[in-house]
Formats: structure tokens, sequence, C-alpha cells
């Protein structure tokens, strides 16, 4: 639990907390230092009786309050952070490098995933790839020196396949960034009737469900908060273990901290007009005070980003494969792609990064006669949108202040299932439009030609999108 800023620092930190007293320390402590000036590499003993320092840990020996210090950085192996492990009886090696605290930059990439059908199988192995600088090739990885680099899965990694868990770990290998997974409702093994048992297989592949691990100035805790009881049936909370956990690492932590909790199921249901929040959400809120807290979740295959409460936000990340690789978005008209956080400094910054379309393009927009509730009206779609954007419009090049925010279906995605049903294809109940809530309506005049619409986000940075409408005979 330590901010050491290089390998050696982390080393002291490490030999100071042998027990001073035992021959077998003094031992330990030359043995560990001539290992790791040779090979570069942290050498922990996990025996007690060999003088090593005891991990916290429980449980068939796998390590759950591991985390990683400020200033050194993860290697990943298969796929997974290298910290992962199991905890092997006779120790355990890490190897670390320093991650250039100084500069502070880094790219946290966060996708709600879903396995996809064999037809898909290609896509998934080819799309997440796209806009990777580490996996791009010799430009991508000189444009992406001294920015560290990270990707979460934001849960139903396999959806009800355990068996593909080995698979899915090697495609995301190939990343070669770091990985963290976040077990969801279903990577559960659904022949186990206790949570404990049906994650025995997730963790064997991913790790534990529960850690936490720092990139920059941010401390990410990443949580369990399905209670699973068997046959599909669970509870959303985080349970009364993980939040005593959380509630020690927080005693830790500098005032004023940035914490992201990511986590499968949301902190608050956006889309309900009370905003019920998960009762366990609001215990760990409460032993977070005074810290910046950000909730980065799935589950629910929309998008959204709202406050929960002052100095607490969620992001609610959509599907990175359209609507569960059945069309080409998903329901609430969010294309597909991930949620990307930038850090550099004390500026921190997310972007929607669809998977089809450049980073500069954050909204759509339609004309009067697409959206059948508002028939007059110009409609503009900005997924990434939260409370603190501005969303204004012009016609013909004349400003004509903000536009109104609705609750709307995507015309877009209400085209495609129109589609579908006149090809004679089946549409099931999961396919049906989600009204959302980042939708804008304008109603312009008899007269006008083009219509212009500029969304600012809270970086102040600027998106914009132009229409022509059609002559009026």
């Amino acid at each position: 639990e330590t901010s050491a800023t290089s390998t050696a620092d982390l080393l002291r930190a490490l030999h100071r907390s042998f027990r001073p007293s035992d021959p077998g320390n003094r031992q330990m402590r030359r043995q560990a230092a001539r290992r790791s000036r040779r090979d570069g590499r942290l050498h922990l003993c996990a025996k007690r009786r060999a003088g090593g320092v005891r991990p916290r840990c429980r449980r068939r020996g796998v390590i759950h309050q591991r985390r990683n210090p400020g200033g050194v950085h993860r290697t990943a192996q298969r796929g997974r952070p290298a910290v992962f492990p199991p905890l092997h009886p006779f120790g355990q090696t890490f190897r670390l490098r320093t991650a250039g605290v100084a500069r502070n930059r880094g790219m946290l990439r966060t996708a709600g995933h879903r396995r996809p059908a064999a037809q898909d199988r290609r896509a998934f192995r080819t799309a997440p790839h796209r806009d990777n600088p580490a996996a791009a090739g010799r430009n991508g990885r000189k444009k992406a020196q001294g920015v560290n680099q990270a990707a979460i899965l934001l849960g139903d990694i396999v959806w009800d396949s355990p068996q593909l868990f080995a698979k899915v770990r090697e495609q995301f290998a190939s990343l070669g960034i770091p990985v963290y997974g976040v077990i969801g409702n279903h990577d559960h093994d659904l022949n186990k009737f206790t949570d404990r048992e049906a994650t025995e297989n997730y963790r064997s592949h991913f790790g534990p469900t529960y850690y936490a691990f720092d990139m920059g100035r941010t401390h990410y805790v990443v949580l369990d908060d399905i209670v699973y009881h068997g046959a599909r049936k669970y509870d959303e909370q985080i349970d009364s273990m993980q939040l005593r956990w959380a509630a020690a690492y927080a005693e830790r932590l500098p005032a004023g901290s940035r914490v992201c909790f990511a986590m499968h199921a949301p902190a608050m249901k956006s889309w309900r007009d009370e905003r019920r929040v998960m009762e366990s959400a609001e215990t760990l809120m409460d032993a977070f005070a005074g810290h910046e807290i950000h909730f980065i979740s799935g589950h629910t295959h929309i998008n959204s980003n709202f406050d929960i409460r002052e100095g607490a936000m969620e992001h609610n990340v959509a599907q990175i494969c359209g609507n569960l690789w059945r069309d080409p978005i998903n329901r609430d008209g969010t294309p597909k792609g991930w949620q990307l956080f930038r850090e550099c400094g004390e500026d921190f910054a997310w972007t929607y990064q669809s998977l089809e379309m450049p980073e500069a393009r954050q909204l759509r927009v339609w004309g009067p006669g697409t959206a059948e509730d508002y028939p007059a009206s110009v409609i503009a779609k900005v997924w990434n949108w939260d409370s603190y954007w501005t969303v204004v419009w012009y016609e013909d090049g004349r400003y004509r202040g903000s536009m109104q925010r609705i609750w709307c279906n995507d015309p877009d995605y209400i085209a495609n299932i129109d589609s579908l049903k006149a090809a004679g294809k089946t549409v099931s109940k999961s396919q049906r439009p989600r009204t959302t809530h980042f939708y804008f309506k304008a109603r312009p005049s008899a007269s006008a030609r083009e219509i212009e619409v500029v969304a600012t986000d809270r970086s102040g940075r600027r998106y914009s999108e132009r229409i022509t409408l059609p002559t009026k005979e």
C-alpha cells in the first residue's frame, strides 16, 4: 500500500514490512535485493515459516486484496495483469516496471461485452484493435510511448458459456495491454448454487472478483455486485465482505483522491423516474466521502453519464457489439464502442469511442419527419451527454439557442428493426427500441435550408454536424 516511484523504493518499503527480529528476514532481504538487481523483478515469499511477508489472502490461496502501488505498472500475461495468478505455496514473483509518475498520463478503455455468436467471432477478434495504439503496429506503438494503457471488461464476458473463458482471454491478450475483468451475472456457472462455487471458473481465468489498481493519480477499485443464488437468480448488491475491505482501503487514501469503481450492475438505475440507488452503493459512497467518485458499469446495454450525488458520478457503458451482436447499434441508439478515460496531470476526461466512426463524431442529426413523436422537429442524438454539456443549434448560419432535451426512440434503430421485419425475419423481445434521455429537439422555420447542431462537452470540446433540409415545393 505504498506510493513508491521506482522498483527500488518499492523494495525498500516491502523490506520494512519484514519482522526485523527474525534472522531469516535479514537473509530474505539480502536474497531479494540481489535477485532484483540482477533481473529487474520483485520477489515475494509467501511462506511465513520461510521468513517472508504474508499476503492478506483468503480461501484457497487466491489473493483478493492485491493492489499495485503508484509508480509501477503491471505487465500482462496471457491477457490479464500478471499479479493475478493463484498464490504459489513457495513464493510469488511479480514483474513490475516504472510507469513515469511525473507525467501522469494514462488511457483506460471500458467496454460492455457479450460473447459473440459463431458468425460474429471474426468481428470480435478484429474490432477492439481498431483504435488501440498498443496493438496498431509500429506507428501506433510510437504514438503510445509514455502513456500507460489498460482495458476493463465490464462483465458478461462469455454469456453463460464458461468453456469459452480461455479462448476469450486469449483474444484479449493480443491487445498487448493489461486487461482487467469484472464479473457479470452471465459469467457465473449455471450448475452451481452458491456464489463462491459459481465464480470459481471465472476466477481461475481472470483472477479475483474484487481488487484494486492504480493508473496515474487515479485509484481503480473493481467490485463484484452480483450475489448469485443459482439458476440465473441473483441480487444486485455489493456484499458486506467487500464493503469492509473497501472501507479499509478508503482509510489509506489521501484526502480528495480520485476513485473509480468498476462493477457490472449500475449503482443507480438512471432510467427510472425515482433514480433508485443501490443500497450497498450508498454505503460505499459514505465510506469514500471527501473523494472524487466515479462508477463505471455495464449490464443495462445502454449508455449514460449521470450524477448520483455531489462528488459521485456514474458512467453506464453500452455494448461494444451493438445490441447483442444482432443489431448494428445499441437499442438506445448508442453506436457500438467503448468509453475511453484519459488522465494527464490533474485533468480527467472521458469520451465515447465508436468502432465505426472517428472520435470527433459524437452526435447524429435528423431533419423533420424522422421521429414519429416529433414530426416537425429537427432531432439530435448526443450519446455521451451529461448535465454539463451544452447543445445549441443554428438555422442558415443564425444562432437559435439551446435545443430542448427529450426522451426518444432512436430513428436509425427503428429503421433497422423495420427492415428486419420487412425481410420476414423474427425480431425478439431483446430487440425492442429503448427510449432514452440523450435526444434533443428544435423546430425550424418553414424557410430553413440548413441546420447545424453544436454540442460542447464539460471539457470544452466542440462537436458539430450539419444537415441540409429538402426544398419544399
